[in-house]
């Protein structure tokens, strides 16, 4: 292994020397496409001779052998021309048929993929390197899968590439736990670099044993994959694995219509990492039924999933604890996937698994299509003795997971004592007769009712109703201190159930805007009841619209702020186009601005959006800002008794012992739900690499006049949409910002606080009017239901 890692090693210090290569990431897809063309040359030759019919789809002159093989063919200048002016636009317009998928794909990876390179000395010398390998070697190209799997884990340690990596332990253990089967139909549809799908490669291979098994395995391994660099990459990993024809589609799987999935299109096996705490792309989420539309990618992909796999199919996905606890469309999500699949074993991993890119709660989920869930198992996955996390050159390991496999054949519970993994239990309670399904755990009950039987809105509405409350809240208290809902004394309730479910849909309509309906059996409760919920109804939509109106005013004033009509212009002013001036000047002569700024292209007329005023000028913000990212700084690492807020994309998020930075800033989150909020830091306060610290002169530009744009910018919709939403200045500095005189800007301040102080005024009232009124309506509803029961004991 050592010469191949030594030839590897060597290729990416060569990449070092060459100015156009800047980042892991580049170096990463510049090595990938290389790679490609090499193997592929590699397959092709024994392609071609064990069928002298075979023809490439790579145009004879592109192919590696006639341009690249010979360690003393082209180079320098000409080397850079050929690549980027010959190889790159023949491929990426390459012709092709409609049923050629290996074609397509070759196009399609040429179609998002760059040359960084600028010195075609240093490419030669990179070529030439990797002329060592050759990838028809049965021993070096089972060493190479090894080795571009370390590559692969380069993208792990960064938070904006991790999204397309999953641990290698975590893939091996949920294809281990899946246990495919050969002529088994596995997918992933959101497949990054294909980790789990090389994973499932490895187990089916132990399987085949002729020649049409070999070609059962090429047919049944399937992925998806949105972003070039990844897509490519997937590519890679599975010719090297053996796959001739990797059948990975180049497009969003959440791009199609949920009911256009026919039986054809289904698959027995799922195993993914769905993007999670991201925004799917604009649309997307209409493919789904509304009561399931949501941007939020993992939820739809849930549903996906749900969707894909046939009855009695079978999946392991990683999941965020999001999905397993929040409410509205996840609850309703996760409901539906509680009655149409079989959820057998959640398992939850230790917070750093996925770290830098992710440091959420994540868990491993397994089930099966076509059964209900009656019986969960929980297993708590916890660090190895002596860590405080996994980190790059500790991560979780598969034999970590060794205890699990050998639990989940012979389940037991038990609990942690500090060496041993938490494992649990749920339960699943039945009503008699058999109406309602509970399934309950440590942390959360899912109550699923019988719908032949009741209507799921009127049961929701009954638990929120006295009678119901009176079982909420006589609970016992565990061991803990914490109040536990006893689930059998629920099922002992009397629920008066109408006997058809349109009555049942006639009351909840009736009490669905009551806050607290109550299932009282005489008529005459429905009227008191019917008249509170009405006036709720009335007063409730009022203050919520109000309170729109508010933030729409809000947002009014900062419009009428960036374009020039919320103060007069005085003439005595100086030009913001001196102001320009002065601002370049100063940025030439800033150590901190020199070398770090790109030439911004020139603003044409169709760019500007709107008029402002004579005195103002158009520019772009990257000719009068810097961005760069804080610095890393873990819960781990916080010092408990500082006093120094630590700021993220969030705003304050802990407190360190130390700074790094001493002065009032402006920062952006960077990453994630936050991507884009806006913040102002304390005078000293720690800036984390979730956020970005804008720079800027700030004698020529007032701090809250540019913190006021900033935020009326709405930031996240520039973001780039993947796992996670992501910001960066390919995307800040090209933006267009209006910028006043220097004395206007502090007029324009002053006028924006004015107003924003009467509209948190007016906000605080309605918000006080709100709290009073539901206070006044649970006191009626409370009385009514109080005299009502003193009338049922006379």
């Amino acid at each position: 292994m050592s010469n191949i890692a030594g030839t590897i090693k060597s290729i990416r210090d060569i990449f070092r020397k060459d100015p156009g290569l800047s980042g892991d990431a580049q170096r990463i897809e510049q090595l990938g496409w290389m790679i490609f063309l090499k193997l592929f040359d590699d397959k092709d030759k024994e392609k071609e001779i064990l069928d002298q019919k075979y023809k490439s789809p790579i145009p004879s002159e592109l192919q590696w052998r006639n341009w690249a093989e010979n360690d003393e063919g082209i180079t320098g200048d000409e080397l850079i021309n050929f690549v980027n002016n010959k190889l790159f636009p023949t491929l990426k317009s390459l012709t092709v048929a409609a049923d050629d998928r290996l074609g397509i794909t070759i196009r399609q990876i040429f179609d998002g993929t760059n040359n960084y390179m600028k010195s075609g000395t240093t490419f030669r010398q990179a070529i030439n390197k990797l002329n060592e390998i050759d990838f028809n070697s049965s021993k070096e190209h089972h060493i190479f899968n090894a080795i571009y799997e370390n590559i692969l884990q380069g993208l792990a340690a960064k938070k904006d590439t991790g999204e397309f990596y999953t641990p290698r332990a975590v893939t091996q253990f949920i294809i281990d736990m899946v246990n495919p089967k050969l002529g088994e139909k596995i997918t992933d549809p959101a497949c990054g670099t294909a980790g789990f799908l090389a994973c499932a490669i490895e187990h089916l291979k132990k399987q085949v044993k002729n020649i049409d098994d070999r070609k059962t395995l090429q047919e049944t391994i399937t992925g998806t994959e949105l972003k070039p660099l990844p897509f490519m990459l997937s590519v890679v990993n599975l010719i090297t694995h053996d796959i001739e024809v990797p059948q990975i589609l180049n497009t969003d799987a959440l791009s199609r219509e949920l009911t256009s999935f026919r039986q054809v299109d289904k698959v027995d096996i799922i195993v993914a990492n769905p993007p999670f705490g991201g925004v799917v792309g604009d649309g997307m989420e209409t493919n789904f039924p509304l009561n399931y539309r949501t941007k939020e990618s993992a939820d739809l992909f849930l549903i996906l999933f749900i969707q894909l796999l046939k009855n009695g199919g079978r999946a392991g996905i990683v999941l965020p604890d999001g999905s397993l606890t929040g409410e509205g469309v996840k609850q309703r999500v996760r409901q539906k996937l509680l009655e149409d699949c079989n959820v057998h074993t959640i398992v939850r991993l230790p917070q750093s698994v996925f770290a830098p890119y992710a440091t959420v709660n994540t868990n491993l989920i397994f089930f099966e299509k076509g059964k209900l869930t009656k019986e969960i198992w929980y297993y708590e996955h916890t660090l190895p003795e002596g860590a405080k996390a996994y980190s790059k050159t500790k991560p979780i390991r598969i034999k970590e997971f060794d205890p699990i496999k050998k639990w989940w054949k012979k389940r037991e519970e038990s609990e942690s004592n500090g060496s041993l993994d938490l494992v649990g239990k749920s339960q699943i309670f039945k009503s008699n007769p058999d109406n309602i399904n509970i399934v309950a755990s440590n942390f959360m009950m899912v109550i699923t009712p019988n719908h032949e039987v009741i209507y799921p809105e009127y049961l929701d509405l009954f638990l929120k109703s006295p009678e119901a409350l009176i079982w909420r809240f006589d609970t016992q208290k565990t061991t803990t201190g914490l109040r536990n809902l006893n689930t059998n004394a629920f099922l002992d309730i009397e629920l008066p159930v109408p006997e058809s479910i349109q009555e049942q849909i006639l009351l909840f309509e009736k009490f669905s805007n009551c806050l607290n309906g109550s299932f009282i059996k005489e008529d005459r409760t429905i009227v008191k009841f019917y008249k509170i919920a009405n006036i709720k109804e009335k007063i409730s939509n009022e203050l919520t619209f109000q309170l729109t109106q508010l933030e729409n005013l809000n947002q009014a004033i900062l419009q009428e702020a960036v374009q020039g009509k919320l103060v007069p212009q005085d003439p005595n002013d100086e030009p913001a186009s001196e102001l320009l001036k002065r601002i370049k000047a100063e940025k030439l002569n800033s150590p901190a601005f020199k070398g770090r700024a790109k030439e911004l292209p020139p603003i044409k007329p169709e760019e500007i959006p709107f008029e402002i005023p004579d005195s103002w000028v158009w520019c772009r913000l990257g000719e009068i800002i810097l961005i760069s990212s804080g610095d890393g700084l873990t819960s781990f690492q916080m010092d408990k008794i500082g006093k120094i807020p630590v700021y993220g994309g969030n705003g304050i998020n802990g407190f360190h012992s130390k700074s790094n930075i001493d002065s009032k800033k402006i920062v952006i989150g960077r990453v994630g739900a936050y991507c884009g909020a806006v913040h102002i830091t304390e005078n000293k306060a720690w800036v984390t690499d979730n956020a970005f610290i804008v720079s800027f002169s700030e004698s020529n530009i007032d701090f809250n006049w540019l913190t006021y744009f900033l935020r009326a910018l709405d930031l996240n919709k520039m973001s780039y949409k993947g796992n996670q939403p992501v910001i960066s200045g390919a995307r800040v500095y090209p933006l267009l910002f209006p910028l006043p005189p220097l004395s206007e800007q502090k007029r324009i301040v002053a006028e924006i606080e004015k107003q924003f102080a009467k509209t948190k005024q007016l906000k605080e009232h309605i918000i006080a009017n709100q709290q009073a009124t539901e206070q006044l309506l649970k006191a009626l509803l409370q009385k009514a239901f109080e005299v009502e029961e003193m009338e049922d004991v006379k």
